[in-house]
């Protein structure tokens, strides 16, 4: 994209305020994208381009649907993706965390393999929090079931002794 044009300009506004909206900052929104802060500063300057599978990439770290910057980029605006079309009763709590980079695959146990969790459906769609306040109410959330989990495993272990 080049530096100074009216569509970097548009694009990089648009960016900005959905990053205000979810109450994120660029660091998080690159490590969402799998990109280094870096190159998204430069991107967002306009001294640097992005591949589709990036903008793509950027465009779920925003909540946009794919597409959504192109839209900017040609004068329209954005399509947040609806919390409510994101809700799928056969996602487990693990890829929850995964696809919004709370955990990493070596960090999930089988207390994180529920599926269509109320708990966690609730705290993602609580409309009163930002993105980043819902993102770490699931992960202490994650946790909490992780060590109630392990205590109950314990617990069965020694009534069996």
């Amino acid at each position: 994209m080049p530096r100074d044009t009216a569509e970097r300009t548009r694009l990089a506004d648009a960016m900005d305020q959905r990053r205000i909206e979810l109450g994120l900052r660029w660091e998080h929104i690159a490590e969402k994208a799998r990109i280094s802060t870096t190159h998204l500063r430069k991107f967002r300057r306009g001294d640097a381009g992005i591949s589709s599978v990036v903008e793509a990439a950027l465009e779920d770290a925003l909540q946009w649907e794919h597409g959504s910057m192109a839209t900017i980029r040609d004068g329209g605006e954005p399509t947040p993706v609806a919390e409510s079309s994101r809700r799928d009763p056969n996602k487990t709590l693990a890829e929850m965390l995964l696809e919004r980079g709370l955990a990493r695959p070596e960090e999930l146990t089988a207390a994180d393999e529920i599926r269509n969790d109320p708990v966690a459906w609730e705290i993602l769609e609580a409309e009163d929090l930002t993105m980043a306040g819902r993102e770490r109410m699931l992960k202490a959330y994650a946790h909490m079931r992780r060590e109630t989990f392990e205590a109950a495993r314990e617990h069965k272990r020694g009534s069996r002794a």
